[in-house]
């Protein structure tokens, strides 16, 4: 039992192989969190576009027009050097077209993934005056109501 002071030094491989399953779980998380703060930021970007978008229309719409026949060249030019906004997931320019219903409108974007769609859709939803919904291709459709008393905010 009386090992010399020698022998004593150095590493075992137990505790190298500690340290390294330490650092993969510690890598893995911030992988994770990483992960999640970036596509909030695309979210958040998303909803920028989309009030963006939104404000255009408004625009367009206190002219007169009708929004049965509204696309985006109607509205391309409210915004600087014609710059439609874009997705952030696939930079495709965001779209504008009139509702099904009369005094709506619906505005799309494209996302990467069923999860980010179903997210920025909830997020839309919350609005007053809006209703965010999947549809094929991960596409976020906002369908907008500009009846008043319950439409489109400001």
């Amino acid at each position: 039992m009386n090992k010399s002071l020698k022998t004593m030094l150095g590493v075992t491989l137990l505790e190298i192989m500690l340290v390294l399953a330490i650092a993969g779980i510690i890598i893995a998380m911030s992988v994770r969190y990483f992960g999640q703060a970036s596509t909030n930021q695309k979210v958040t970007s998303a909803i920028s576009g989309i009030t963006a978008m939104v404000s255009a229309v408004e625009q367009w719409r206190l002219q007169g027009k009708a929004l049965s026949s509204l696309t985006n060249d109607d509205i391309k030019s409210y915004f600087t050097a014609d710059s439609i906004p874009k997705s952030p997931w696939t930079n495709d320019p965001m779209t504008a077209k009139g509702g099904s219903v009369a005094n709506t409108y619906v505005i799309s974007t494209k996302t990467s993934d069923i999860g980010s769609c179903n997210l920025l859709a909830d997020q839309m939803s919350t609005q007053p005056g809006y209703t965010g919904v999947c549809s094929t291709g991960n596409a976020v459709d906002v369908t907008v109501n500009t009846v008043p008393g319950g439409g489109a905010a400001s």
